[in-house]
């Protein structure tokens, strides 16, 4: 009964998780032709996790950012990344790296701005959250 608990666990675990081979594939069928969407988005800044080699990144936590939360961390940014224009990746930490502090998971947050109509990566900020 042990077996299929861990067996089911593990399997819950992965699922929604793509794989390095995944995201690799689906990155060369982005079309940039016609502007970068949500998925794009998040396909471009996971790639270039994996390539840049950030390897305490969680690459499957990736989720567009509220442009309103995001402005209010990173204020001195938010003139210069307007929501319109941009899509904001953030990635959270792989537990069991340094992030992880007496027990307690610091909100550290990795963005990824990635611009709409090109799908270039025109910026990279990375810090701790303390709103938990």
């Amino acid at each position: 009964m042990r077996k299929i608990i861990l067996i089911i666990s593990v399997s819950l675990m992965f699922l929604g998780c793509k794989s390095v081979s995944t995201i690799n594939r689906e990155f060369e069928n982005i079309n940039y032709s016609d502007g970068i969407n949500r998925q794009e988005a998040i396909l471009i800044a996971q790639k270039h996790i994996l390539d840049s080699g950030k390897k305490s990144l969680d690459i499957s936590s990736a989720t567009i950012e509220n442009s309103k939360t995001w402005h209010r961390l990173y204020k001195e940014l938010a003139a210069q990344y307007v929501a319109d224009n941009f899509w904001i990746v953030r990635f959270g930490a792989k537990i069991g790296t340094n992030d992880w502090q007496n027990g307690l998971l610091l909100a550290y947050r990795y963005y990824v701005v990635v611009d709409k109509k090109t799908g270039n990566i025109v910026k990279e900020e990375e810090g701790l959250q303390d709103t938990l």
